[in-house]
């Protein structure tokens, strides 16, 4: 666990210099873990930097990263659609432009 710890707060070390968040949430099975790693994450956090913000699990549990992945997909998918859509109205104006002279 040791070597995660050390990963996961190099990792927030990193995001935290960028972003300096007051508060981080932690998703999935980290942060259902986040009380067996929390002291020991946020003392070799404090070694690193001195940025400290607060670490909280997400209330989604484990779902947490499923349904970021489902929302993710949606918005992807919803984009695509919006594209079709949107060049398969220009292709259809452009003969009508063209027969009124329209340009």
């Amino acid at each position: 666990m040791r070597g995660q710890t050390e990963l996961l707060a190099r990792l927030l070390v990193s995001l935290c210099s960028f972003l300096d968040p007051e508060l981080v949430v932690l998703g999935g099975g980290v942060g259902q873990n986040l009380d067996l790693l929390g002291v020991g994450l946020m003392d070799r956090i404090g070694e690193l930097s001195p940025l400290r913000p607060r670490l909280a699990a997400s209330s989604l549990g484990s779902d947490a990263v499923v349904r970021g992945a489902v929302v993710h997909g949606i918005s992807l998918a919803r984009e695509a659609e919006f594209q079709a859509r949107m060049a398969s109205a220009i292709t259809e104006a452009a003969p009508a432009a063209e027969r009124t002279g329209i340009s």
